[in-house]
């Protein structure tokens, strides 16, 4: 929390007199000064507010911590954990075997000034636009499980990503998850909607098919503009976390984007004393998607929910994606999950 530098008053000339009493100037400088240090107050106020809201994760009691641990259904750890390593090898071979072109379309999705900490819904959205998805930062932040008490940060979105708040890969997994069951169904609803009128067959969307392709590459679909893409009953989001930078290189080579952990501006990462679930929480955390690398590898090019399109230093970002324990999340056709 950053604590207000507070000036020392110095001698003000509108505090004279004349003729041995205040002065106009006087009487409307006191009031100036009244208004200054209510003012001040309320400044100090706020940033005591905002800065025990945010730091209260850090101020959880162990009680408080194993509640948290202890309320996580088995089934969700089991579905958003990272998958282990013979796995993750498997699906890498699965997905270079399988090649595509989503990290060539990986569009630029902003969190903008009224999500200042929404980097990872804004990740996941552009993430699946690259892949045809018509779904919206909006979308996406309608899906996350909220803690509002800034407690677990690693099955939830701790916080508010309106002010302040984070989550890690399993919440993201989770989330995006969801949002694809939700698909799914709603794919199928209206498959067998447009059976029941037309008196035929519905088509089976579950096996993987995709949605034809309009002139300028977009998906079409009969659901509403607000409903998820069918295309998405042909994806699943998988804990890839403790992949080294080196299989993430693999991964997007294959032309699959990849959700990233690491630090706003590329700064080391600042790591808190707070941990929940035997993740350290970071301070300067944030989210972007990997999508290119240069041909000599000196640079990668990320999808900055901050910034845009950037280039990073190779070598640093591997360094600090490193560091962080390597958190990352990759969107896979089912056809790959083995």
């Amino acid at each position: 929390m950053f604590r207000p530098r507070i000036a020392r008053a110095c001698p003000n000339p509108a505090l004279s007199t004349y003729g041995g009493r205040p002065s106009r100037l006087s009487a409307i400088a006191r009031v100036a000064r009244i208004a200054a240090k209510i003012a001040g107050v309320l400044v100090i106020l706020a940033i005591i507010v905002l800065g025990t809201r945010s730091l209260s994760s850090a101020m959880a009691s162990e009680a408080t911590v194993s509640q948290a641990e202890s309320s996580v259904s088995p089934l969700l750890k089991a579905s958003t954990d990272p998958i282990d390593e013979s796995e993750r090898a498997t699906l890498i071979d699965s997905l270079v075997a399988s090649p595509a072109d989503y990290t060539e379309n990986v569009p630029e999705v902003l969190q903008g000034d009224a999500y200042p900490s929404g980097c990872e819904p804004a990740a996941l959205a552009s993430v699946l636009q690259s892949m045809g998805i018509d779904v919206s930062l909006e979308d996406m932040l309608a899906y996350l499980d909220y803690d509002p008490d800034f407690i677990d940060f690693v099955y939830h979105y701790a916080g508010d990503p309106a002010g302040s708040g984070s989550a890690w890969p399993p919440a993201m997994v989770d989330a995006a998850n969801r949002y694809l069951d939700d698909a799914q169904t709603a794919e199928n609803d209206t498959a067998s909607a447009a059976s029941n009128a037309s008196g035929t067959p519905a088509s089976d969307t579950s096996a993987g098919d995709e949605p034809n392709a309009s002139a300028n590459g977009a998906s079409t679909s009969s659901a509403s503009a607000n409903s998820p893409s069918p295309k998405t009953a042909a994806l699943q989001a998988v804990n890839i976390s403790g992949a080294s930078f080196s299989e993430v290189e693999q991964i997007i080579a294959a032309g699959y984007p990849v959700m990233a952990w690491t630090t706003t501006s590329m700064e080391d990462p600042e790591f808190s004393d707070y941990q929940i679930f035997g993740y350290q929480f970071v301070v300067n955390n944030h989210c972007v998607v990997v999508c290119g690398m240069a041909d000599d590898e000196s640079t990668v090019l990320v999808m900055d929910p901050l910034e845009g399109m950037v280039e990073r230093d190779a070598n640093n970002f591997a360094r600090i994606y490193e560091e962080r324990g390597g958190l990352a999340m990759v969107v896979a056709p089912t056809s790959t999950l083995s």
